[in-house]
This record gives structure tokens, C-alpha cells and sequence, in this order.
């Protein structure tokens, strides 16, 4: 697939993918995490045990995401993201829409973090998040992983 043959999150079939990666990035923080086809396609994913990977603020993209009985799809489920104090450090907290570690604590998700700016991945069943920017070698290859063992 080149770029240019790219689709619009209201173009995707879940049926024709075997997991979804989210890269993170500042602009997940406003695009992601209110956006409903996003949020129907990692609750499809989830549903049909297909993996999920997130990266760093890429994770905002969980935030409206429903699961069984119309629960927050995060809640009770081991993850991280771009923590409150690695925030703090690039001296962008006030410029961002929420806390994504408070959000997702407060959506009732198990957060954890490693140390700042160090690779941190965390697996919860087909769930795989990585804290930052630093962690995306890793959470692809837990990814790569869980294709796998969907394939086998």
C-alpha cells in the first residue's frame, strides 16, 4: 500500500485488517481521542480479539472508546501512555486539552509508567501501549507478536 492509497478512518473495514497500530503525537490529543470512527474501530478490534497497539499520545485515542456493557473500553485493563511528568518536562502541559494519564486513570485503567523518556510497553490481552515516543520499537515488535500469534 503507497501513502496516497491511505483511507479515511471512515473507509476502514475492520473485517480487512488484522490489528490497528496508532502512532502517537500531539495531534491525537484533538483528533483521536473525540473521534467516533476511531473509537467503533478499536472497540470492533477489541471485540473480535484482534490487537491493538498505541504509542505515547496515541493512547487519546482510548478515551471515548465503549466496551462490553458500555463500559470504557480501558477500564480495568493494564496500560500506559505519555505520563503527567514526562509532560511536565517538555513544558507543554498547559497547552494540551487533558492529562492523558489522568484521563485514563479516571476511565479506570491500571496506569503504569517507566522511567522518563525510556521505552516502557505494556501488554493487557490484545491491548499493547507504549509510553513514548522512545517505546515504538518496542510496542511494534509486541505487535508483530501478537500478529503472529493471531496467524498461527
Amino acid at each position: 500500500m503507497l501513502l496516497a492509497d491511505t483511507l479515511a478512518l471512515k473507509q476502514v473495514d475492520p473485517a480487512d485488517f488484522d490489528g490497528a497500530f496508532y502512532p502517537g503525537g500531539y495531534g491525537t490529543m484533538w483528533d483521536l481521542a473525540e473521534d467516533t470512527y476511531s473509537a467503533a474501530l478499536i472497540a470492533e478490534f477489541g471485540a473480535t480479539g484482534k490487537p491493538i497497539a498505541l504509542v505515547g499520545h496515541g493512547a487519546a485515542a482510548l478515551r471515548r472508546v465503549r466496551g462490553p456493557s458500555d463500559r470504557a473500553f480501558v477500564d480495568g485493563r493494564n496500560l500506559s501512555a505519555f505520563s503527567n511528568s514526562e509532560e511536565r518536562l517538555t513544558g507543554l502541559i498547559g497547552n494540551i486539552p487533558f492529562s492523558l494519564q489522568d484521563e485514563l486513570i479516571l476511565l479506570g485503567a491500571r496506569y503504569s509508567k517507566g522511567p522518563d523518556f525510556s521505552s516502557y510497553v505494556v501488554t493487557d490481552g490484545v491491548l499493547i501501549t507504549g509510553q513514548n515516543p522512545r517505546s515504538s520499537a518496542a510496542t511494534a515488535r509486541a505487535f508483530m507478536c501478537a500478529l503472529r500469534r493471531d496467524s498461527i
